[in-house]
C-alpha cells in the first residue's frame, strides 16, 4: 500500500495504488484548494517534493496548463494525479 506524506507537518497516510488526490482530498484535509477539478483553473497546484515517478504520467491537458502558467518542474495539478507508490507533496503556493 503507498504512502502519502504531505504538508510541512509531514502527515502521512496509506493510500490505494491508482488512488486519485482529488479521492484523498475529500477524505483528508490537504490544504489543496479545487476547483474545475478538469485541468482547466491550476487551483490545485502542488508541489512534489519526493518521489515524482510515483505520480501518475502528466496529462496532455495537464502540461498544456502548466506551461500557460509557467509551472516549476516539481509541480503538478492535483486533479490530474494518481498515486503509483510512496510520494510526498505539499500544497504550492
Amino acid at each position: 500500500m503507498p504512502t502519502l506524506t504531505y504538508g510541512t507537518l509531514k502527515h502521512t497516510l496509506d493510500v490505494k495504488h491508482e488512488q486519485s488526490l482529488q479521492t484523498i482530498a475529500r477524505q483528508t484535509p490537504l490544504g489543496v484548494l479545487f476547483g474545475c477539478r478538469d485541468a482547466a483553473c491550476g487551483s490545485c497546484v502542488i508541489r512534489v517534493l519526493d518521489n515524482p515517478q510515483h505520480l501518475s504520467p502528466r496529462t496532455k491537458r495537464e502540461e498544456c496548463l502548466l506551461k500557460t502558467m509557467e509551472a516549476n518542474a516539481d509541480e503538478r495539478l492535483a486533479c490530474q494525479c494518481k498515486i503509483l507508490g510512496d510520494v510526498t507533496i505539499e500544497a504550492s503556493e
